[in-house]
């Protein structure tokens, strides 16, 4: 299982009770069974959003990501950004959600968790779940 940066931005207390648990519960079970992953993209759009967007304090946004930083974390590097850059022309997705389904792909995870892809959707074998929808 991947995640995207909302599920992380949902574990936050500054967020409605619904959503924080769904977020809090996925998160937990991926930490414990070592089962999860996510991309350096992600942690830096975490933190940048954690303390800008939700005025979450450094410390606290720096514990959130060094905790979700114990998955597995897909670095981004030359190859997975030229294949983003491929990817979102074949899929007619945004960069940046290229960027986050190769990183998925690369992770070997066959689910994404995200908000912001369309449910259901399957990238390269990447089926996109939203944990949110009512």
């Amino acid at each position: 299982m991947f995640f995207d940066t909302n599920v992380f931005l949902y574990t936050l207390e500054a967020v409605e009770t619904r959503k924080r648990d769904v977020a809090v519960a996925l998160v937990r079970t991926a930490l414990e069974s070592g089962l999860g992953s996510t991309s350096t993209q992600v942690l830096n759009e975490f933190y940048s959003n954690a303390v800008g967007k939700y005025r979450i304090p450094r410390p606290e946004a720096r514990r959130h990501v060094h905790a979700f930083g114990r998955l597995a974390v897909v670095p981004l590097d030359g190859t997975l950004v030229a294949a983003a850059v491929d990817y979102h022309q074949i899929a007619q997705i945004s960069y940046w959600d290229a960027l986050i389904v190769r990183a998925a792909v690369a992770s070997r995870s066959t689910i994404l968790y995200s908000e912001d892809l369309a449910p259901g959707q399957v990238y390269e074998g990447v089926r996109v779940v939203n944990p949110f929808a009512a």
